[in-house]
């Protein structure tokens, strides 16, 4: 949200970092989602094939999911922090049959 830019830009560092652990206490999954450009990228001119985005979890979350879309696909990244999620295969695998059973339908 605006509010929260505007006071991170505010705020000192280690206030900052304090607010965002006592938030961060009770959440377990971060997802975002982010859209992709609107038109075709090109980097030293070559078209860009696929973008692909990352979303960490942030400290004391175990799971960060990210989604993202770019020329009509839908791009899916999951990170866990295993100190906290130390089975993340039992999770993450039932997902991926999910995304790729989701995928396989017909359109």
């Amino acid at each position: 949200s605006l509010m929260l830019a505007v006071l991170s830009r505010a705020l000192p560092q280690p206030l900052l970092t304090r607010l965002f652990a006592l938030g961060a206490r009770r959440i377990s999954v971060c997802v975002s989602n982010v859209r992709g450009p609107p038109m075709r990228l090109h980097v030293a001119g070559g078209a860009v094939a696929t973008l692909a985005g990352f979303l960490p979890p942030p400290p004391g979350v175990s799971l960060g999911v990210g989604v993202g879309t770019f020329e009509g696909d839908v791009l899916l990244s999951v990170a866990t922090d295993t100190a906290q999620l130390p089975a993340a295969d039992e999770l993450l695998l039932p997902l991926l049959a999910e995304v790729e059973a989701y995928a396989a339908l017909p359109a």
